[in-house]
């Protein structure tokens, strides 16, 4: 066990989780398994740049941080490399697992979008997905208050300085992630329309990446 560990940490010094989840790997696989998995999740992303650090300082409290790739113990390899995809690249499940798979001939279209479909209902998937989900939430988080009082702010701006429609709705896209937005339409439906439901994974990351590009 000491050899596989020593070689993992060589390997992996910027990445703390690696040498652990490398001996639980070894242990409930085999060694073998273990270096293909490790070099299946160090491939780098094919998101830009900008996407690529901003799911990382989104997922940062969950234990990852500088230019470390985002790594979830709890998946394998590959269903680490599909679930950095699907975070990066707009949640494009089909380009998500292509990339993950090394799928790169013609193959039916149809096909790939149902097994990563199938992918992004797992269990594990969702799971990984839902931890993500929470620290954007606290990254983004504002309370109604500070959220009315900002846009003031900016409303007043607004009235001496000229247009200022970029920074307005950058404040609205924050209110919205906070779930402002939804409750206020909630609340308002008193007329038995049916209510709006809250976001859902897909809406949720489309709004959590508008916020990361103003922030």
């Amino acid at each position: 066990m000491k050899q596989p560990k020593s070689k993992t940490k060589a390997t992996n010094a910027d990445q703390a989780e690696a040498p652990m989840v490398a001996d639980e790997l070894v242990e409930e696989w085999t060694l073998e398994r273990a270096k293909a998995e490790l070099d299946i999740i160090q491939r780098p992303f094919s998101a830009p740049d900008d996407k690529r650090r901003a799911v990382i300082v989104k997922a940062s409290a969950l234990g990852f941080s500088g230019t470390c790739d985002l790594y979830f113990p709890g998946l394998t390899g590959r269903q680490n490399l599909f679930l950095r995809e699907w975070l990066c690249n707009g949640n494009q499940g089909a380009n998500a697992y292509r990339f993950a798979f090394d799928v790169t001939d013609d193959r039916d279209n149809h096909a790939i979008a149902l097994a990563a479909s199938h992918m992004l209902r797992s269990n594990a998937i969702q799971d990984a997905i839902k931890l993500v989900r929470a620290e954007v939430a606290k990254t983004v988080a504002c309370d109604l208050e500070e959220h009315l009082r900002e846009l003031m702010v900016l409303r007043d701006m607004a009235k001496s300085r000229g247009d200022i429609k970029a920074a307005i709705a950058a404040e609205v896209a924050r209110g919205k992630a906070a779930g402002h937005y939804i409750e206020r339409i909630k609340n308002v439906d008193d007329e038995g329309q049916k209510k709006l439901p809250p976001p859902t994974a897909d809406e949720f990351a489309a709004i959590a990446a508008a916020v990361a590009k103003e922030c």
